[in-house]
Parts: structure tokens; sequence; C-alpha cells
């Protein structure tokens, strides 16, 4: 078996409610901030939380950040297994699409659209249950100075939990 050649590039937000927002980027486009606007970012009431990828830490994106009040919750550095889309999400779509071959880009998108619909709101939920877990391991391995907060941190579970994570 072939890989296919075709590809397309999938933003997606969630958190633990469910799918946020997706989007596919238009072939042959760069990605900037701005076309990551749901309605949810204007809200003040919750976190972001994504993995130390260059196009996530570029200045460019920090500052929209700050400009916009968006809270941040860091990830920590070497941590590749804390990204929800990197250990839920993008492995779910992958193992769909991973044995037939597709024609076509649009082929694709409607492909892991279903996907997409077919997840469950306690998918999300467990998800992000993992990913509590994980982020408290991590802690645990790199206790000491600059360490980001523990989910002991009675005001941080407190605002995840009626605010959660997106990612």
């Amino acid at each position: 078996m072939f890989k296919s050649k075709l590809k397309c590039l999938l933003i997606t937000l969630f958190d633990v409610k469910g799918l946020v927002h997706y989007e596919f980027v238009p072939e042959c486009q760069t990605i900037n901030i701005t076309i990551l606007i749901p309605e949810k970012w204007h809200q003040k009431n919750w976190l972001l939380h994504h993995d130390n990828a260059r196009p996530h830490t570029a200045v460019t994106v920090q500052l929209y950040l700050a400009k916009h009040g968006i809270a941040l919750l860091p990830q920590p550095p070497y941590s590749p297994g804390l990204a929800p889309n990197d250990f839920f999400l993008y492995p779910k779509i992958k193992r769909v699409l991973k044995g037939p071959r597709f024609d076509s880009i649009p082929e694709i998108k409607e492909n892991s659209k279903n996907i997409l619909k077919s997840l469950k709101d306690e998918d999300f939920q467990r998800c992000f249950d993992i990913w509590k877990k994980r982020w408290n391991k991590c802690i645990d391995d790199k206790e000491g100075p600059g360490a980001p907060p523990k989910f002991e941190d009675e005001e941080l579970e407190a605002r995840l939990d009626e605010n959660p994570t997106q990612t």
C-alpha cells in the first residue's frame, strides 16, 4: 500500500465539552492567527493550551494572544505527550484515514469531518481527564523553581473545571 501524496492541514480547537472550532487551511495559504477567530475567542473565561511548536511560540502569535487578553497555560518544555491533539484527536482521525487511498482533497476533508462529527462529548471529557493526569505526572517529574502549576492549585483547578482548556 502506498501513502497518499495528497495532504491537507486541519486546525482544531476543542474543550472538555467537545469540538469548538475546526477548519481546513486552504492550500498554499500561510497560517496566521487571524484565520482562527471562533466566537469563543472573544470570551475571556477560558485558557488556551497548545504545544511548543514554532507556529504556537512565534512572537506574532504571542503578541496577538497578549493583545487580546487570551490566557495561556504554557506547555512545559520537552513534554510532547501533553498536547491533546497529539495524544487524542489526531490519532483518532489518522487511524480511520490510514487504510484507504483518497483521490482528492475534498474526499479527505469529508472523511475527516465525519470522524470529527462522530466523536461524543464523553470522548472529550475522557481526553481531558487523561490530560490532567499527564499534566500532574509531568509536573511531578519536573518539580522545582519555574515548574508549571500543578492541578492541586485550587484557583487553577476551579478555573479549568468551569471553563475548560482548549487546544
